[in-house]
């Protein structure tokens, strides 16, 4: 093997390790990103790749659980328990 093939071997098994490393670290993340549009507005919704568990970003609460209910009462969307 001479100098140049040595170099390009080197090279090319950075570029492959440099990215295996973005791939492993940035990508993917757990999150995937969407959004759901209400009567109210436009919220971003983050689903957990693995979970599946979805949450909605609200100004007032931050990061809540979906389907968990309201989150100020704890009750069950769309009216009270009996």
């Amino acid at each position: 093997m001479g100098r140049y093939e040595f170099w390009r071997l080197l090279r090319r098994a950075l570029l492959l390790a440099a990215l295996a490393g973005f791939l492993f670290a940035v990508w993917p993340t757990p999150w995937r990103h969407t959004h759901i549009t209400l009567e109210d507005g436009t919220y971003p919704v983050r689903i957990h790749r693995v979970t599946g568990e979805a949450q909605m970003l609200t100004p007032e609460d931050g990061w809540w659980q979906m389907g968990s209910g309201d989150p100020n009462t704890g009750e069950p969307r769309g009216g009270t328990t009996s």
